[in-house]
């Protein structure tokens, strides 16, 4: 009898493998135990900082120095299926192929492996994300900025992969972008373009330097009062260096500064956020401020003007208007603030 049982019970196991697949990959990608801690990280700014409601489907394109790890069936083709985390209870199907140097994203546009990070969406609006591993990072021996590169590589998938959960609120300043690219083709359109076209003016270097040290020292001010009147300076002063710009060479810049500000902005703060949470990075306000510290203009300022509208409304308040259908700008609600 006890034979026969134990016959049976092969023949139980044999069945099951046929029925629902090889075995050789139903164990954890190890290559991935990194991107949950990524997704863990996420789930406590988008639960405990912000208090989101949903979160939209994205499809993953991340790499090392040998595969891509993806959840596009386009980059994935003829790849190996595997088993990775999930994101936010919503499950992911994984796959794993060689790619050689070169990457398919799921828009069928292909990229060169190197160091980069952003979002991106398709035709139909579904976002995807890009990303290398922190191998890779590790082995290009990019700055952790004295936070360690593990803790700085999750800093850049929190602002990157939060780029995801705002892309359909952004179908206004398309238009607005269209229409500049039809008066000035020859302008490199992004969220530097402003460095990139004033980095050798002096006057303009001169008040922009002014400007941005005005909100970082409102944000850090403590004296209510004394901060809200900082803020208005420093708001009188953007105001003008956008009026400058626009008189100097006729570039309407106002609308998109303070959009690629509050773009940059609430990704730069979405990783503070998680820096100094104690169940996050839990780093000081000071150590936190220098692992977020960045060359770029928009970032760096951007940062200073969610971070100074913290101190007006809590995070579940500013992530209403920073991931809801319409992106309200972080100058706009600060003007307003300033104004009660």
């Amino acid at each position: 009898m006890r034979k026969n049982q134990f016959v049976l019970i092969i023949i139980l196991i044999i069945s099951s493998i046929n029925l629902f697949g090889h075995t050789k990959n139903n164990k954890f990608e190890q290559s991935l135990n990194e991107v949950q801690r990524w997704f863990k990280a996420w789930d406590l700014v988008y639960n405990d900082v912000y208090a989101l409601k949903e979160i939209k489907p994205v499809e993953f394109v991340l790499f090392d120095d040998t595969y891509v790890y993806t959840t596009s069936k386009i980059t994935g083709k003829d790849g190996v299926n595997i088993i990775g985390p999930d994101l936010t209870g919503m499950p992911l199907s994984w796959i794993k192929k060689m790619h050689n140097g070169k990457i398919t994203l799921p828009d069928n546009s292909e990229i060169e492996v190197r160091i980069t990070s952003f979002a991106s969406q398709l035709e139909n609006g579904s976002p995807y994300f890009v990303m290398p591993l922190t191998s890779f990072w590790l082995k290009n021996k990019v700055d952790d900025h004295g936070i360690g590169i593990e803790t700085l590589v999750t800093c850049v998938f929190l602002h990157e992969f939060g780029h995801t959960q705002q892309l359909q609120s952004l179908n206004d300043i398309g238009v607005v972008m269209d229409e500049y690219s039809k008066l000035h083709p020859e302008d490199n359109l992004n969220d530097d373009i402003l460095q990139y076209y004033y980095k050798n003016d002096s006057i303009y270097l001169k008040d922009y330097k002014i400007e941005a040290d005005l909100f970082r020292q409102a944000a850090l001010e403590k004296d209510k009062s004394e901060c809200v009147k900082l803020s208005k300076t420093a708001l009188q002063m953007l105001k003008a260096r956008q009026q400058k710009c626009f008189e100097k060479d006729g570039r309407d810049i106002a609308k998109m500064d303070n959009f690629f500000l509050t773009l940059e902005g609430i990704g730069q703060y979405t990783a503070f956020a998680w820096l100094v949470n104690p169940k996050g990075g839990n780093l000081s306000i000071e150590k936190a401020l220098l692992g977020i510290k960045t060359k770029w203009w928009s970032q760096e300022q951007g940062f200073d003007t969610i971070f100074l509208l913290s101190r007006f409304m809590k995070p579940k308040k500013i992530s209403k208007f920073m991931f809801g259908k319409v992106l309200t700008t972080s100058i706009d609600l600060l003007e307003k603030e300033v104004r009660k």
